[in-house]
């Protein structure tokens, strides 16, 4: 008898603590979150980083 494999499900928060141990990797999450929420987050953050 088969058994099926296990489907591994991982979470959107362990996902991106992963992705952010690199600064490298700031600009994927960036055009992610870009697409997400249909706005353009660099300069978001430009304006946040200007106005501290």
């Amino acid at each position: 008898m088969k058994t099926e494999p296990k489907r591994k499900l991982i979470t959107f928060d362990w996902a991106m603590k992963r992705l952010l141990r690199s600064k490298a990797n700031f600009e994927i999450l960036e055009g992610f979150l870009s697409e997400l929420l249909g706005e353009d987050i660099g300069a978001w953050h430009m304006n946040a980083i200007s106005m501290s």
